[in-house]
């Protein structure tokens, strides 16, 4: 069995909480287009969906793609400052680091926006590759992102793990080949879709992540 080499994390519910920041630039977006706001439920379980199938919710499809770029816009000039880490979250990540691992960010994000929010977290010196939407590839919970993150780490998916707090996470590393999948339940998924996907651990805190990746990381 390969030694862990390389910690893929999700972003938005993983290593920053962004529900506040992503609820408001969305309904901004809508109302700013002509279209009515998603309410608070609506929006609970669309964190990790693709941006364009949020805004299908309301707007038609010929209306997306700029509508895209308004959000996109918006949320790098006006939201970012909104993003707050989860508790221990940086610290595990500049641990990491300084263990030799290296760490990627695979996200749903727009590259523009992950860059821009690794950057206001300042994990900009801790984050070796951004995976985002670059509106070709095809995103969580289809392998491809975490293949592309494996590759431009010169790794193989076995040499890798995927964290995440919801199923598409989950489901995209178990595709992938990584060798754990692991769902963490501060962010915007549930146990029960996090155990139906098949997760490795569900873990609590960064605390119990360090201390399974300590494991990861020291066993051929």
């Amino acid at each position: 069995m390969m030694r862990v080499k390389a910690a893929l994390f999700d972003l938005d519910g993983t290593i920053a909480d962004s529900r506040g920041a992503i609820r408001r630039t969305i309904n901004h977006t809508l109302e700013v287009h002509g279209y009515a706001p998603l309410t608070a439920d609506e929006v609970k379980g669309l964190i990790g969906v693709p941006l364009s199938q949020i805004l299908m919710l309301r707007a038609p499809k010929e209306r997306i793609r700029e509508m895209m770029e308004y959000y996109r816009e918006h949320y790098v000039k006006n939201s970012i400052k909104d993003e707050t880490p989860y508790a221990g979250m940086i610290g595990l990540i500049e641990w990491l680091k300084g263990r030799g691992i290296m760490v990627g960010v695979v996200t749903t994000k727009s590259d523009r926006e992950a860059i821009e929010v690794v950057g206001f977290l300042g994990l900009a010196p801790s984050v070796d590759v951004i995976i985002g939407d670059n509106d070709a590839r095809n995103l969580k919970p289809h392998p491809e992102p975490v293949l592309d993150a494996c590759r431009a780490l010169s790794i193989r998916p076995p040499e890798a793990v995927m964290i995440g707090d919801t199923f598409a996470d989950i489901l995209a590393g178990k595709a992938a080949g990584c060798r754990a999948s692991i769902g963490v339940l501060w962010g915007n998924g549930t146990k029960e879709s996090l155990e139906e996907a098949g997760a490795d651990h569900l873990l609590s805190s960064a605390k119990e992540l360090k201390s399974v990746m300590e494991t990861l990381i020291t066993v051929e």
